[in-house]
C-alpha cells in the first residue's frame, strides 16, 4: 500500500486495511477516528492504491480551504517516496480564484452573472486567453492565481485543465453536491460518478452545511434594496417593502414567528398583479442589468433565488420577526437528496472526529451499503482526564443569577492557575451573561463580524478565551499547547418552528426526532470543543465539563468510554493534582536519563 510515512500510527493501519476491504467490496464507509488517527494519510493511502489498480479517481472533498494543501502534500509525499508520477489539483470555486478586477469582488448570483457575461462577451481577457494558450502544471489554486497573473489566463480554467488529468481531485462539498454544479463540474473535467471513490472530510458538519446551502431566505431590508435597483434603471417596483411588512404582520399578529404555507406567499407575489413565473423572469432581468451596469451584488438576483426554490420539496416555510426586520425563511429538511452521489459512485469514504453515533449520519446522509467504524484515540489515557460537575446547569429553566455567578465563580478560580484554558458555552447569550460577571480579564468572541478572528488575537497574547461552542474556535482550530478546556452547558438549538419542523421531520422518517435533530447535534457541538486540547501526542489536558446533564445518558457519550473520567465539584484541585503528576512523571523520566 502506498503510504508517505515509515510507519503507520497505533490504529492507523487498521482504518487503512478496512478501507481497502470496503472499496474491494464497493461499499460507502463511514469513520469515527478521533484526533492524531492521521485521518488524511489513513483514508488516501488505501484510495489512492486501490485507484491506481482499478483506473478510478479520487475526489476528496472538504469544507476547510486550509486543508487542500494538506492533501496535495500527502499526495506528493506518496510520488516522492514510492516513485510515482500521481497528478493531483486544488479545485477552488470560481470566485474565490477569480483575477478579473470587475468581477472579483461580486459575490453568489451577481458573481456568477457577471462572469457569464464576461465569458459570453470574450471581454476577460484572461478567460479567452486561456481557450488558446497551454495551461501550466499547477496542484493548489494559489499557484494557479500566482500562474494566471503571469501568463494572463484564467486561474480556474488553469485548475479545471489540470482536473482533467488528475487522479486525486481535491474541491469543496458543493462541487459534487449540488447537482446543477456536479453536473457541469464533472463535465468540464471529464470525469464520472461510476467509476470515483469520494473522500469526504469533517464529515459531521456535511448534512448542516449542505442545509444552509440549500436554504433560502427573503427579508424586508432585501426587498428595499431590490426596489432601490429597480429605481436605478429607471423602473418601478411598486410598494414591496411596505407590502411585504404589512402581509407579514398580517399574519404574524402578537407572535415572533408563525408557519407560512406555501401559497400563503405565492398569493402576496401575485397580489402586485403579475403571475409568480413573470416575477421571477423580472427579477432575473433587472437584476442581471443591475449588476452589468453598477458592477455590484444584486439583490433582484438573490430574491429571483428565492423565488425559485420556495417549491422546493421537504421544507420548512417560517416567517420570524425581530427588532430590526422581518424574516420568511425556507429551510431544507432532508438533504439525502442531494447526497445520492454517494450511492452512485464506486465507493465513499466520509470521516469525522466527532461522527457519533454513526448510525444517525448513516441514515441523516442517507448513505447505503455501509460499513461503520469507530477507532479508538492514539493517544495515551494519561494524557487527558475528564471532569464532570453536577454543580451547574444551563438548562432555561436555571438561568438565573445565582448560576450565572457560580459559573463565573468557578472560572475565575480556574483562571488564576495560570494555564492555556479555552471555555466553550452553549450560546451567545449565556457567555455574555457568564463574562460580564468574571473578574478575569480574557478574550471574548463576540457576535459581530470579525469577532472570532479578533478573540483568537486576543487569546494568543492573554492565554485565556471565552467563545461558543459550533462556533469558529470550537471547530477546527488547533490550539498550541492548551491545557484546559471547559465545555459550559449543552448547546441545544433555541425552540423555533423550524427547529420543531425538523425534529418533526426525522421523527416521521426515523422515528428519532429528538435525537436526531436536537440532542445529538448539540453533544457533537460538545465533542468538538472538547477536542480543541489534544492535537498531538505531546499534548496533555484536563476538560471539564460544567453541566449535570453530562452525567446522563443520552449526553454522557461526549466523554470517550475508554478514557479517565471523574466527577467532581472540586474543578481546582482536579486540575492541580492531574498537572501535579504529571510534573512527577516528567521528574522520573529526567532522573532515567541522568539528567539530561
Amino acid at each position: 500500500m502506498y503510504f508517505r510515512h515509515e510507519k503507520p500510527r497505533p490504529f492507523q493501519e487498521a482504518m487503512m486495511a478496512d478501507i481497502y476491504e470496503a472499496l474491494k467490496e464497493r461499499k460507502n464507509m463511514l469513520i469515527h477516528a478521533p484526533t492524531g488517527m492521521g485521518k488524511t494519510d489513513g483514508a488516501l493511502s488505501p484510495a489512492l492504491t486501490f485507484a491506481l489498480e482499478q483506473d478510478l479517481t479520487v475526489f476528496f472533498l472538504t469544507p476547510k480551504i486550509s486543508q487542500h494543501k494538506i492533501v496535495v502534500n500527502v499526495v506528493e509525499g506518496i510520488n516522492e517516496k514510492h516513485g510515482l508520477e500521481v497528478r493531483v489539483v486544488d479545485v477552488v470555486g470560481k470566485s474565490h480564484c477569480c483575477i478579473e478586477p470587475e468581477v472579483a469582488e461580486l459575490e453568489g448570483e451577481s458573481f456568477n452573472h457577471a462572469c457569464a457575461q464576461k465569458i459570453k462577451k470574450r471581454s476577460c481577457k484572461y478567460y479567452t486567453n486561456a481557450l488558446v494558450k497551454n495551461k501550466p502544471k499547477v496542484s493548489f489554486h494559489i499557484d494557479a492565481v500566482k500562474k494566471g497573473r503571469e501568463c494572463v489566463l484564467c486561474p480556474y480554467e488553469i485548475l479545471i485543465d489540470n482536473a482533467k488529468r488528475a487522479r486525486v481531485v481535491i474541491c469543496d462539498y458543493y462541487h459534487l453536491f449540488i447537482s446543477g454544479i456536479r453536473e457541469h463540474f464533472l463535465t468540464r473535467i471529464g470525469k464520472g460518478v461510476d467509476d470515483a471513490i469520494i473522500i469526504v472530510d469533517e464529515a459531521h458538519n456535511l448534512a448542516g452545511r449542505l442545509r444552509e446551502s440549500l436554504s433560502r431566505r427573503l427579508s424586508n431590508l432585501a426587498l428595499r434594496r431590490v426596489a432601490r435597483e429597480f429605481e436605478m434603471l429607471g423602473r418601478e417596483a411598486g410598494p414591496l417593502e411596505e407590502g411585504f411588512v404589512e402581509w407579514a404582520n398580517a399574519l404574524l399578529g402578537n407572535k415572533k414567528e408563525v408557519v407560512v404555507e406555501e401559497e400563503e406567499f405565492v398569493s402576496f407575489i401575485e397580489n402586485f398583479g403579475i403571475p409568480y413565473e413573470e416575477v421571477l423572469e423580472v427579477l432575473v432581468e433587472t437584476g442581471e442589468e443591475y449588476v452589468e451596469r453598477f458592477a455590484k451584488r444584486s439583490a433582484c438576483l438573490q430574491m429571483a433565488a428565492f423565488l425559485e426554490s420556495w417549491h422546493s420539496p421537504f421544507s420548512s416555510r417560517v416567517l420570524t420577526r425581530d427588532e430590526e426586520r422581518i424574516v420568511l425563511e425556507r429551510r431544507q429538511l432532508d438533504v439525502s437528496a442531494a447526497l445520492s452521489v454517494l450511492n452512485q459512485c464506486y465507493s465513499s469514504i466520509l470521516m469525522s472526529a466527532t461522527f457519533l453515533p454513526l448510525e444517525m449520519h448513516r441514515d441523516v446522509l442517507g448513505v447505503e451499503r455501509a460499513v461503520l467504524k469507530r477507532y479508538q484515540s492514539p493517544f495515551s489515557r494519561d494524557s487527558i482526564l475528564h471532569v464532570v460537575s453536577d454543580r451547574f446547569t444551563t438548562r432555561f429553566e436555571q438561568r438565573e443569577e445565582r448560576m450565572f455567578s457560580a459559573i463565573a465563580a468557578a472560572l475565575d478560580r480556574l483562571f488564576s492557575l495560570g494555564l492555556k484554558t479555552a471555555v466553550f458555552f452553549p450560546s451567545y447569550a449565556v457567555l455574555e451573561e457568564v463574562v460580564k460577571r468574571l473578574k478575569t480579564e480574557c478574550a471574548v468572541q463576540r457576535r459581530k463580524k470579525g469577532g472570532a478572528k479578533k478573540a483568537w488575537e486576543q487569546f494568543l497574547k492573554c492565554g485565556r478565551l471565552c467563545a461558543v461552542q459550533g462556533g469558529a474556535l470550537a471547530e477546527g482550530v488547533d490550539y498550541d499547547g492548551l491545557q484546559l478546556v471547559v465545555v459550559v452547558g449543552v448547546a441545544l438549538e433555541e425552540m423555533t418552528l423550524s427547529t420543531k419542523a425538523l425534529i418533526d421531520f426525522y421523527e416521521k422518517r426515523f422515528g428519532r426526532g429528538w435525537d436526531y435533530a436536537y440532542i445529538y447535534p448539540a453533544v457533537i457541538k460538545g465533542m468538538q470543543a472538547a477536542g480543541r486540547g489534544r492535537r498531538k501526542e505531546s499534548d496533555r489536558v484536563v476538560v471539564l465539563y460544567l453541566d449535570e446533564r453530562f452525567l446522563w445518558k443520552k449526553y454522557k457519550w461526549v466523554i470517550p468510554p475508554f478514557e479517565p473520567k471523574v466527577v467532581s465539584n472540586n474543578l481546582v484541585d482536579e486540575v492541580k493534582r492531574f498537572y501535579a503528576l504529571d510534573r512527577k512523571v516528567q521528574a522520573e523520566e529526567y532522573r532515567r536519563d541522568g539528567g539530561q
